[in-house]
């Protein structure tokens, strides 16, 4: 037998010591059970006590037994439950909490319930919300699926400016079947749910919470105090448990005052973390285009789109770069997808900002575009909200099923997996950026770089009722505002020398009472005759205009040739053509000339597109809908309200081709590209000075820019749409804007022209650099032109050279379209002029601009010419409610210069396009005669290169659209007053210098 084997024997005798250590063990438990348990029998008896005392509402007493049954028993949860309820009872929202967080995770739904209900007291009482965003997220740890847990979270986050992270949040809402209203903070790129008082009062009880910081810095950015939204985002970082998204918005801050060095440590020190955001990478994006290192950004772009496909920013980026790359191939699909982008943000802006409606079919469309673009979760939230307002809706129903199946498997993004142009291959084969601080510009922004100074000489004159230039538009109504869509807009001005007297004349579209047309009547088109560049005529009568249309632009040219300008008008219904007869009268051709059309054009262009010698027209038409001259649109708080552009369709734009025998022929489906319907104000027309390409621009009202392209240099022009590639479609944050003006002149003197478009309320006006190859860049802040144009409305706006220094000014006319004053808003807006510091703009002073600066106006039409002959150049302004003004240039004289009257041959007899290089000493000078001239306006035919103190331009080099080269050398100027005579230009011919008029 072996050690290991226990004999019969001594198991027995061993069993009975084994039995009496149990028995002595057992009797130990339960001699000591009693003990064990006292504290559970006390803490229960304690907690139906409080119970007892809560019910009769002795709260003070309630929770103090509750508290000593927590005492006695750590674990019981509903001990912290009864004190924490006793206390919020009792309004102490603190020290609720602190019971609350007492509540052991063991009992998981009791201590979600403490969770929630901490983080509701945290969030709408106590306003921590840092805090408050930790108890959320702890309850949402213990049961995820919460809805109420999860509304918090998203409210919270949503009200800090933090709409990126609270996206998971509201598509669980969705998933759970909640048709919730926070869509709406999903709708737009940079989303927030507006409490700005609330956070106010917030930051008053914690202001060292970082999400009450990053919540107001998110509303100073918004009203560009960006430097406020700066300090509030570093006060922010200091807290430890600072959300990422602070050092994400600290880089955005800095990049819109272009604080280059402070990028720089930005981009060293901030947190591996923001690399998940999109907004990170489009900020390093920026850094590297404006460094120069295209194949960086489009990396950094590639990069923001692979985590946000939705982003315009992204995508417009990528499209416009890879296009200068001349990557056209790999660019197709981002310039396609972000036209699917645009289309959902004008389905978002007709259905959920622009009223009520009667039924749920908008959101039908609504769910449609959502899906088109893979934004499933969305759709299937839209979905669920049409169903609640009305569950038998078929199309809803119907649509509910197919996309309910669609998100069965889907993650909780905003964009499903898969959708939209695959950027894996950029992404491999572009480097990221390096970014030292010798690669990006360090002048500051606002300043420019200081090359030379400031004009501080220029001044102007209203002389409009001096000389007898009186004339006030008419916008449908002589008393109040009805608000109907018709009465914004203001009428045109068009400059022409009518009588070929060497003087510039001027004409004045006209309105009438809306329901009132009469061509007998005093509210039609006038004509004034400039009498000796001393006084204006009305001439009206004589030169036999009898046009009652109600009118919008006007442009001038010379239709058939024989060397006397014609006008073209338009209507809203009907554009009139009037043929200058040479005699001092007009006929009217309309019909003659085959322009048939009820379309609402607001702005038009007389120019040889074709190449073939004659003048062409394009009609830049804007919004239609059966109601959309009486549609009137209720305000958020139901008093009426001007409709906006989103509230109508686009309607096309129109091309009339001439047919050299006195009529015109639509072209419009054969020479422009399809897709056209924008909802266009504004046109201008140049050529490209490098290639001679044609460009025409036309600014449309919150849909993406048009540029339209093409050589017409064999007389077969067909124009391609080159709005995304050229970078005009939108401004550098991808929006498409609510443009208006346009002016086209080159400012920095790189040889390329570059175009100022004016913009609505609360956005500012866009500075496009041209840098080439029809190739423009987004460089409003860098020429400090964004803060000054925010708090206004532009319309008219002109490049001119009021000094004849050779450098151009900026002249731009404001007024709001709609009176809320009673909101808060501005109605009548002063003018502005900006002055060319050498490497920016800067805002001229009004006290020594002249009085018309010092006033407010509705500013509307602002058309550029020389009406008194003195070599400078002066500005008509048409205004609502308001006479027009004739600013004339009153400062000091004139700089030398030459001005330029021209004459085509080979090319259109206008010459438009023609381009004029001067070479003074070091500078050189670059000028365009153009068309369309932007809002509504005819600019005077004429063109002035001043050349400051040089009274030589060593060599002008003149280009005609024909491609015709003459090259001038050692070419005298005169000083302003001799400029009145000016210069004539003929193709094929020398400068031939005109004596005065009259």
């Amino acid at each position: 037998m072996t050690e290991s084997s226990t004999s019969p024997t001594k198991s027995r005798r061993r069993w009975p010591l084994v039995a009496g250590l149990a028995v002595a063990l057992l009797g130990i438990g339960w001699a000591l059970w009693p003990a064990a348990n006292k504290p559970d029998v006390e803490a229960s008896a304690l907690l139906k006590q409080a119970r007892v005392l809560q019910a009769r509402g002795e709260l003070v007493e309630a929770e103090a037994l509750a508290a000593k049954a927590l005492d006695a028993d750590p674990e019981l949860g509903a001990a912290a439950m009864l004190a924490a309820e006793c206390a919020a009872g009792r309004g102490e929202a603190g020290q609720a909490v602190t019971w609350l967080e007492r509540i052991p995770d063991s009992d998981r739904e009791l201590a979600f319930r403490g969770r929630l209900h901490a983080a509701q007291l945290l969030h709408q009482v106590l306003m921590r919300w840092l805090d408050a965003e930790g108890a959320y997220r702890a309850a949402l740890e213990l049961a995820p699926g919460n809805v109420d847990a999860s509304i918090g979270l998203a409210r919270l986050l949503g009200q800090c400016g933090r709409r990126r992270e609270a996206i998971p949040y509201v598509l669980r809402l969705v998933q759970a079947g909640d048709p919730t209203d926070l869509l709406m903070l999903l709708a737009r790129d940079n989303g927030v749910i507006h409490i700005e008082d609330r956070l106010e009062q917030a930051f008053g009880k914690n202001a060292d919470d970082p999400n009450i910081l990053i919540g107001l810095a998110w509303h100073a950015a918004e009203e560009d105090n960006v430097d406020r939204a700066i300090a509030l985002l570093r006060q922010a970082m200091e807290h430890p448990q600072c959300p990422v998204v602070a050092h994400v918005m600290h880089g955005q801050r800095l990049l819109d005052q272009q604080r280059f060095d402070e990028l720089i440590e930005w981009e060293r020190t901030v947190p591996d973390e923001a690399d998940r955001f999109p907004e990170t990478w489009l900020v390093r994006a920026r850094m590297a285009d404006q460094a120069g290192d295209r194949p960086g950004a489009i990396r950094c772009y590639a990069e923001a789109f692979q985590r946000a496909p939705e982003s315009k920013p992204a995508c417009f980026g990528l499209s416009r770069l890879l296009s200068e790359a001349s990557e056209a191939t790999a660019a197709e699909p981002f310039a396609a997808w972000l036209q699917e982008l645009q289309e959902l943000e004008n389905e978002q802006n007709r259905v959920l900002f622009a009223g009520q409606h009667e039924t749920v079919d908008p959101l039908i469309g609504l769910v449609r575009r959502y899906a088109a673009v893979g934004r499933l979760w969305e759709a299937y939230g839209w979905c669920l909200l049409a169903l609640d307002v009305d569950s038998t809706h078929q199309q809803a129903r119907q649509l509910f099923a197919e996309l309910r199946q669609r998100v069965a498997e889907l993650p909780l993004q905003l964009v499903a997996p898969g959708v939209g142009p695959d950027v894996s291959e950029l992404l491999a084969r572009y480097p990221l950026p390096t970014f030292d601080t010798g690669a990006l510009p360090e002048v500051d922004p606002d300043r420019g770089d200081g090359d030379a100074s400031v004009a501080t000489d220029i001044s102007f004159r209203d002389d409009a009722e001096r000389v007898g230039l009186a004339f006030r538009y008419c916008n449908g109504t002589l008393g109040e505002p009805t608000r109907r869509m018709y009465e914004f807009t203001g009428g045109g001005i068009g400059v022409l020398d009518y009588d070929r007297d060497g003087m510039p004349d001027v004409h004045f579209t006209q309105g009438h009472p809306w329901d009132d047309p009469d061509p007998d009547g005093p509210y039609v088109d006038q004509l004034f005759r400039n009498v000796a560049a001393t006084a204006f005529r009305n001439v009206t009568t004589a030169a036999r205009i009898r046009e009652a249309g109600f009118g919008q632009g006007v442009t001038v040219g010379d239709i058939d040739g024989d060397g006397f300008p014609d006008l073209y008008v338009a209507n809203i219904g009907g554009n009139r053509l009037w043929l200058n007869n040479g005699d001092g009268t007009f006929s009217d051709a309309t019909e003659a000339a085959g322009i048939a059309g009820e379309a609402w054009t607001t702005s038009c262009l007389l120019a040889d597109l074709t190449g073939d010698g004659l003048p062409d027209l394009y009609d830049v038409n804007y919004v239609t809908a059966p109601d959309v001259f009486e549609r009137i649109c209720p305000r958020p708080d139901g008093t009426p309200g001007m409709c906006m552009p989103f509230h109508f369709d686009s309607q096309p734009d129109r091309l009339l081709v001439n047919d050299g025998e006195g009529g015109f022929v639509d072209a419009t489906t054969e020479r422009l590209p399809e897709h056209t319907a924008g909802k266009g104000l504004g046109i201008a027309l140049w050529r490209e000075t490098d290639t001679g390409r044609l460009n025409l621009f036309v600014a449309n009202d919150t849909t993406p820019n048009f540029l339209f392209t093409g050589d017409a240099s064999d007389g077969s022009l067909q124009l391609e749409e080159q709005g995304i590639a050229s970078g005009l479609a939108f401004n550098a944050a991808g929006k498409a804007e609510g443009c208006m003006g346009i002016a086209v002149g080159d400012v920095d003197g790189n040889g390329h022209l570059d175009l100022h478009v004016t913009n609505f309320y609360n956005e500012s006006n866009t500075l496009y650099a041209g840098v080439g190859n029809s190739i423009f860049e987004d460089r409003t802040r860098q020429w400090g032109l964004e803060e000054s144009s925010l708090p206004v409305l532009g319309f008219g706006t002109q490049f001119l050279d009021a000094n004849a220094d050779g450098r151009l000014e900026l002249f731009v006319t404001n007024g709001h379209l709609d009176d809320l004053r009673a909101s808060g808003r501005p109605y009548r807006m002063p003018p502005q002029l900006y002055l060319w510091d050498g490497g920016g703009f800067v805002s001229g002073d009004p006290a020594k601009l002249g009085a018309y600066f010092q006033q407010e106006w509705l500013g509307r039409p602002a058309a550029k010419l020389d009406w008194n002959r003195d070599g400078r150049e002066d500005l008509i302004v048409g205004h609502l409610e308001d006479d027009v003004a004739l600013l004339t240039n009153a400062g000091p004289e004139a700089g030398h210069g030459l001005a330029l009257t021209l004459v085509g041959t080979r090319s259109g007899r206008d010459a438009i396009g023609t381009t004029f290089t001067a070479r003074v000493g070091k500078r050189t000078i670059v000028r365009q005669l153009t068309a369309g001239d932007g809002y509504q306006v005819s600019n005077e035919r004429r063109v002035i290169i001043g050349t400051g103190s040089a009274e030589v331009i060593d060599e002008l080099v003149i280009r005609w659209p024909s491609g015709a080269v003459q090259t001038f050398r050692d070419v005298a100027t005169a000083d302003g007053p001799s400029l009145s005579g000016g210069m004539l230009l003929i193709e094929e011919a020398m400068l031939r210098r005109l004596p005065p008029a009259g």
